[in-house]
């Protein structure tokens, strides 16, 4: 516990647009007994926990967890909480994996196309990110009502880039790159979640109930370690108890598959049948677009971009 808080505190420190009202956690008051005990059995809209989280909503739920909204008393500011389902982390290799994965995305330095992750706490037993919630909505939800424009689906892609770019120049690879964990704001920002939690998650691979949202913005947790249709042949391997290496070029397969998407409404077929898909059936996308994807989805990792710059 004493880690966490000290994470906290050094990032709450480097965070330059932490609200000014903020108070230490010194300062705060414990929370009263009633208010501990409920979350034993989960929150509820309308309640206020330790005096500082009034719970405003569940905005989502799904096999591995749930999304809450709460507004932050102390800064005055609505955050997103993810909790995993406690059954999740049911042993302690797995909550260290998924505190160690949650304090990476804590750690990262801030960038305007990536969801700020404030501090993990455990609460009542149960370990919670608090993140940045951002009004907006999912570009899994945008996806679904078909193909975006060109110039629509490559602005949301060069951001995605510069995102991704920013979080492996500074060690973290996303792992479970995909329109749900893109949230895209009114203005036209374009922002990444849920940094390496799929690593975090990916011992608990048997079958889970399916996500279900409540309203945009959500990101359901992933029900392994990544999403199947957008995982990259090393991934899949590994999930498969393989030892192939997983580094940052699986970030980049499942950018393509997720930039294909975007440009024509379809997913490629899985692993390393996506770039066969892609070459026997696309006749729409500029043929330097096209190469740019095609090279992304390459089976061999060495053969795909060295980086996302």
């Amino acid at each position: 516990m004493t880690s966490i808080l000290i994470t906290w505190l050094r990032h709450f420190l480097q965070k330059s647009d932490a609200p000014h009202s903020v108070a230490a956690p010194s300062s705060v008051a414990l929370p009263a007994a009633s208010e501990t005990s409920a979350m034993d059995t989960g929150w509820q809209a309308g309640q206020v926990i330790e005096g500082r989280y009034a719970v405003i909503r569940l905005l989502g739920e799904g096999g591995m967890g749930r999304v809450w909204l709460v507004h932050h008393r102390g800064w005055n500011r609505d955050l997103a909480v993810k909790e995993p389902h406690p059954e999740v982390l049911g042993d302690r290799t797995a909550r260290r994996a998924f505190s160690t994965e949650a304090e990476n995305w804590v750690r990262l330095p801030l960038h305007p196309n990536i969801v700020t992750a404030y501090y993990v706490r455990e609460m009542a037993g149960v370990l919670r990110i608090f993140a940045e919630y951002v009004d907006g909505e999912g570009l899994d939800a945008l996806l679904a009502r078909g193909a975006l424009p060109l110039a629509r689906a490559l602005e949301i892609a060069l951001q995605c880039c510069d995102g991704l770019g920013h979080a492996h120049a500074a060690g973290l690879m996303h792992r479970d790159v995909k329109p749900n964990n893109v949230l895209l704001i009114g203005d036209g920002t374009a922002k990444l979640v849920d940094f390496g939690l799929a690593k975090a998650l990916s011992a608990h691979e048997d079958a889970m109930p399916p996500v279900h949202t409540f309203g945009a913005p959500v990101t359901p947790f992933t029900a392994r370690g990544g999403t199947v249709m957008y995982m990259s042949p090393e991934q899949r391997q590994r999930e498969r108890g393989g030892k192939a290496p997983v580094g940052p070029a699986t970030d980049i397969w499942s950018f393509g598959v997720m930039l294909y998407e975007m440009l024509t409404g379809a997913r490629p077929e899985r692993g390393d049948r996506a770039r066969r898909f892609i070459v026997a059936r696309e006749q729409t996308i500029p043929d330097e677009l096209l190469a740019v994807i095609l090279r992304c989805v390459e089976k061999e990792p060495a053969r795909r971009w060295a980086n996302f710059d």
